[in-house]
């Protein structure tokens, strides 16, 4: 059984330079993502920001990476400190570009959180999550 305290990290920072623009403008993305994660099972939402500054769904906590341009790990990090802030017992971490995640997804992977990771052809991806560490 889940701890009862466990929040979406929605990663949206990048500047989509491939893709022509931040991908956290792409009309609907936004929507999609959080409300996989909230129906997913998440009870809250973290939204980290970076390369421009949008308005946050109701009930989610909009944050800015600071070193946003440094790439997909300062996004983490600044999401998981976050989290760790709000006292999270796990972080689902989400991408803002990958809308056929639903909920289905995040709730497959929370489901089976202390034994299981999302792949697809023998590789990890997105959605992951991580457990709070404890005593370290």
């Amino acid at each position: 059984m889940l701890p009862s305290t466990v929040v979406g990290v929605l990663l949206a920072a990048g500047a989509g330079r491939w893709y022509g623009k931040p991908k956290v403008l792409v009309d609907g993305w936004l929507d999609t993502a959080v409300g996989a994660l909230r129906d997913g099972g998440c009870n809250d939402v973290i939204l980290v920001l970076g390369a421009v500054e949008v308005s946050a769904p109701a009930g989610v906590t909009a944050i800015t990476a600071p070193d946003w341009q440094q790439g997909l790990s300062a996004s983490v990090r600044a999401g998981l400190a976050q989290a760790d802030r709000e006292h999270a017992d796990y972080a689902v971490l989400h991408v803002i570009d990958t809308p056929d995640v639903n909920a289905k997804v995040v709730a497959r992977v929370l489901g089976r959180a202390l034994v299981s990771r999302s792949g697809l052809a023998g590789r990890g991806r997105i959605p992951a999550h991580s457990a709070r560490r404890r005593g370290c």
